[in-house]
């Protein structure tokens, strides 16, 4: 049967037996109006359970369904052992339904969410620590959310899909060998793997197809080499085979965008991408990791993986722009850091209640000792966010100042790397560092001369000087200003406001 030939509106085909090639043939495929690919692993046994295989016509294509009576047992063809296997609807994440939850590749059926739980009377004083206490209310009127424990998005599954042609060339990848312990750093380094090893389980080697190192991360600190973290090495290994997940990325200045308010609470997800946990089955083993103990495979998704954030920001929009029917709140969200807004205290305090509601009902985790509360400004994504604008946060501007001159092209690179970053902010940059420019030309040897020095000292005058940018509002006069040099084109808008009686 094609997916191109016709269909009634509702179609039930009752497969039995040998119905891999269909249900895999159906399960790969992507529908026409854009919708996420979901990848079944059915393989081809004689003991296959009847399959329901229910075909619905939707717009611009047709809506696959798979509905098993019994778990489909069948051999793995790598390692020989028998896997039972689930299937799913090919939905986008959609943490919306008050009884079905959808995840970042598939759906599942869960318990209807809880109700919201009732607020103490609102302070009787407008200071900031009454205000700033009764934030703190809020947060203790969900305890589970801020109880330490590890979180588990309800509802989303991370599940990892190799590009096609791919499967080949990652066998060939192969599973690595572990990496060696840092000299000297046994007992650090053995702790931080008991941590890690919180979400791995230790499986057989014979049954993976790759297997990613976990690198030690090491730092200096007062002359002593110190282990900072552990790290697993996804990108020699799997990330350029996985298959990229369609999602709205999001930058940062559109999230500092959102933060234009009277008051500010900044919310911190514990471990964020480790709250999602893993499709069982092939989407573990493909993430498998070696170690001096031997091979384990993570049941929550792990940060390296290349699909990681598409995943975790796509189930975040979903709990910031609606949830159980409820409205989009005032945020920001960063990975896992979130701000949350009001004009109001009032409103900050509703919006608040309503953002820790919904980590609460998606089984979320925050921590609470580095959360932050009813704040006239607060820092950012490296920036101070008030609510005149954003302005750029001294820890970022002084390394910038404290620069010393460029040796050579590459240190020369990283010191414009960093004015690039801070660019919004500082006027005329192009022109001041149009000189710095020209060294950095394939055909130009690297000569430090007076004029390069003029440009270097200049720039760190710009980053130490950087302006403030207001927040858009469509209410304010906009001016757009261009200009143009024989070094580039550029445009800007800008808002009239007056302070201190000074129009600017």
């Amino acid at each position: 049967m094609r997916l191109g030939s016709p269909v009634k509106s509702r179609v039930s085909i009752l497969v039995s037996g040998r119905v891999s090639n269909l249900v895999s043939t159906l399960g790969l495929a992507q529908s026409n109006n854009g919708r996420s690919m979901i990848a079944n692993e059915v393989g081809k046994s004689s003991d296959q359970k009847k399959t329901c295989v229910k075909l619905h016509r939707i717009k611009g294509g047709v809506q696959r369904r798979f509905l098993t009576h019994s778990a489909v047992s069948h051999s793995d063809t790598s390692g020989g052992q028998k896997i039972a296997q689930r299937t799913r609807t090919n939905t986008l994440p959609s943490p919306t339904s008050p009884q079905t939850h959808s995840h970042a590749m598939g759906e599942a059926a869960v318990a209807p969410l809880p109700e919201r739980r009732k607020l103490p009377p609102l302070p009787e004083g407008d200071s900031q620590q009454e205000s700033e206490a009764y934030c703190r209310l809020i947060c203790e009127t969900y305890p589970e959310v801020f109880d330490g424990t590890k979180g588990c998005f309800r509802g989303a599954e991370a599940t990892m899909l190799i590009k096609e042609g791919h499967m080949d060339q990652l066998r060939r990848v192969g599973v690595r060998p572990p990496a060696k312990i840092p000299y000297g750093m046994e007992e650090q380094y053995e702790k931080a793997l008991d941590e890690l090893y919180e979400d791995l389980v230790p499986v057989n080697g014979c049954e993976l197809i790759t297997a990613s190192q976990v690198v030690p991360v090491c730092q200096v600190v007062d002359g002593k080499k110190k282990l900072k973290r552990l790290a697993i090495n996804y990108k020699s290994t799997i990330n350029e085979h996985l298959l990229d997940i369609p999602h709205i990325s999001t930058t940062c200045s559109e999230e500092l965008d959102k933060l234009k308010g009277e008051y500010r609470s900044c919310i911190d997800l514990k471990g964020a991408f480790k709250q999602i946990p893993v499709t069982p089955g092939f989407s573990q083993k493909v993430l498998a990791v070696v170690t001096p103990r031997g091979y384990a495979v993570p049941t929550r998704m792990q940060f390296g993986i290349k699909t990681a954030p598409a995943i975790w920001n796509s189930n975040m929009r979903k709990l910031i722009h609606g949830m159980n029917d409820g409205g989009p709140i005032k945020a920001a969200v960063m990975v896992d850091d979130v701000c949350i807004t009001g004009d109001s205290a009032k409103e900050h305090f509703d919006n608040l209640h309503e953002f820790v509601y919904r980590l609460f009902a998606a089984g979320l985790k925050a921590n609470i000792k580095k959360c932050s509360f009813y704040q006239n400004e607060v820092k950012f994504l490296g920036k101070i966010v008030d609510r005149d604008g954003v302005r750029l946060d001294t820890s970022t501007t002084d390394p910038i100042v404290k620069m010393p001159v460029p040796q050579d092209k590459q240190q020369l690179r990283s010191f414009l790397g960093s004015m690039s970053y801070i660019s919004k902010h500082v006027p005329d940059l192009r022109k001041a560092r149009a000189p710095l420019d020209t060294l950095l030309k394939p055909d130009v040897k690297y000569v430090w001369e007076s004029q390069h020095q003029e440009a270097f000292s200049l720039c760190k005058r710009l980053a130490g000087n950087s302006a403030r940018l207001t927040h858009f509002d469509t209410k304010k006069p906009i001016v757009l200003t261009t200009d143009a040099s024989p070094y580039g084109v550029g445009a800007c808008l800008s808002h009239r406001v007056t302070t201190n009686g000074k129009s600017r």
